[in-house]
């Protein structure tokens, strides 16, 4: 028989043998939850791959300025939205999936090549057969309505603010989640390299372009740019080497902006005005144009021109063009009077006090300069320095031009070739002979109007004077007239 110690000594290694099986039950329930959560998080995770997404930039390094805006690099913290879609599908609300629409990586290096991460929310695609297509672009903004992003280019800093690049990437699924981009450039930009042989100072001048289109809005489903009516003057900063006494600037533009229809003013800070109008060219998207002056005390000199796209190809034109100061005779502002004691210069060896018996007009006399009204038309010589205006312009129509390979040649005698339908030439002058100081003026915009001035119907019309509306631009690379709105043909004299 058992005493009570024994009983009591027996009973408790019996509570103790349930409490350790208690903790092993426990023990194994907890390993068994344990293990489903895992198998969960495990299926949870295989059923979901993130995707990884680097990218670069087109090539689109320029000698002049290898700065961030127009070199290759990436900048760390650099912000760019990401849509994915299906697959075949264009980019709207219903293709967008699983809500990943701009979403928003930053770039975690500095280099060629970036490395994003997800700001917030990762895009994870299905383990399963879909295919997703991805677009991005570059900054990140959330003010994005109907998939369109509004461009104004009216300010030009911080460059990196209207830098505007675009990439997509296609055919990727749950086992082909890296996502590299290539992106490229959907706005243009224009450069210009000044710099003085005669050594005048160019620290604190400015560059104005004005005429620029400058609103547009960038559609991210077809990565199109589409350009508003809205023109404005626009000021880039300046790159001074003090050094060198050189500055350079870069300019964003529009895609599809006529550079002829600009007007570039150099401003010296001594005071001196330049105006340059160039070339007819179309600007390209993802395309700067290069130009190079060499400013003297007299003209600025354009020494070269070229465009640079993708691995810059250049598009050279060697021709040299002559851009002659800007006379302070103050016609730009009719309205402030003119000083009789100001005026363009004789030419040298020229006797001022002499007149030409065949001028009716002293283009020398401040009382006989125009304001480019129908009224007051600008002389030859003024409408020359005038380049970019849309004004009146009255002189002698001395013959026609025919295009040659470094401008042209003045024909007043043979009338048969096509060129003498197409424009005619003025000068201030009926006697005048340097091609500098004569005037192209092409109707070709307007067949009513080609048909009463061009020399081969109208061989009458030779050394007649004439009044035309015309916009200033360049004809076959020397100052001219195009788009020809009206005229007025002087009575005989």
């Amino acid at each position: 028989m058992l005493s009570t110690n024994t009983k009591s000594q027996s009973n408790t290694r019996v509570r103790r043998k349930n409490i350790k099986f208690s903790f092993l039950i426990s023990l194994i329930i907890l390993s068994l939850i344990s293990c489903e959560e895992e198998e969960l998080n495990r299926e949870s995770s295989c059923n979901e791959n993130e995707a990884i997404f680097t990218s670069t930039i087109r090539s689109f390094i320029i000698e002049f300025a290898k700065t961030r805006a127009t070199g290759t690099n990436w900048d760390k913290q650099d912000a760019i939205g990401i849509y994915a879609i299906e697959a075949e599908q264009e980019l709207n609300e219903e293709s967008i999936y699983n809500g990943y629409s701009n979403i928003k990586y930053i770039n975690t290096t500095s280099g060629e090549v970036a490395n994003y991460s997800a700001a917030d929310n990762k895009i994870l695609l299905p383990v399963n057969n879909q295919t997703f297509n991805f677009i991005s672009y570059y900054p990140y903004t959330s003010n994005i309505t109907e998939f369109t992003i509004p461009i104004d280019i009216t300010v030009q800093e911080p460059r990196e603010d209207i830098n505007i690049m675009y990439a997509t990437s296609k055919g990727h699924t749950w086992d082909n989640s890296n996502v590299e981009f290539e992106f490229q450039r959907v706005l243009s930009s224009i450069l210009i390299h000044l710099s003085s042989k005669e050594g005048i100072e160019l620290q604190d001048a400015t560059i104005i372009i004005e005429n620029a289109s400058t609103n547009a809005t960038f559609n991210l489903a077809d990565g199109e740019v589409s350009v508003g009516q809205e023109k404005n003057a626009i000021i880039p900063k300046i790159e001074y080497d003090i050094d060198k006494n050189e500055l350079i600037t870069i300019a964003t533009l529009m895609p599809g902006q006529d550079l002829s229809d600009l007007k570039i003013k150099i401003k010296l800070a001594n005071g001196n005005d330049y105006i340059c109008v160039p070339d007819q060219y179309i600007l390209p998207s993802q395309v700067t144009r290069c130009y190079e002056f060499n400013l003297t005390y007299d003209d600025v000199e354009l020494t070269s021109s070229g465009s640079t796209i993708k691995d810059w190809e250049y598009d050279i034109d060697d021709t040299v063009h002559i851009l002659k100061p800007v006379p302070k005779d103050n016609t730009e502002d009719p309205d402030e009077g003119e000083n009789p004691d100001e005026g363009e210069y004789p030419e040298e060896g020229e006797d001022p006090e002499e007149g030409d018996p065949d001028e009716t007009e002293d283009t020398d006399d401040p009382e006989a300069l125009g304001n480019g009204t129908q009224e007051k038309p600008y002389t030859v010589q003024q409408a020359i320095t005038a380049g970019g205006e849309t004004a009146w312009v009255e002189g002698y129509i001395i013959g026609f031009a025919e295009r040659e390979s470094t401008g042209f040649s003045l024909n007043s005698d043979d009338f048969s070739t096509v060129f003498a339908l197409n424009n005619i030439v003025l000068t201030d002058k009926t006697s005048e002979i340097d091609l500098d100081l004569m005037i192209l003026i092409d109707f070709t915009n307007d067949e009513q109007i080609k048909g009463s001035l061009n020399l081969q119907d109208n061989t009458h019309l030779l050394y007649r004077k004439i009044k035309i509306h015309c916009n200033l631009r360049n004809v076959y690379v020397v100052p001219g007239g195009k788009n020809v709105t009206d005229f007025e043909i002087f009575p005989q004299e």
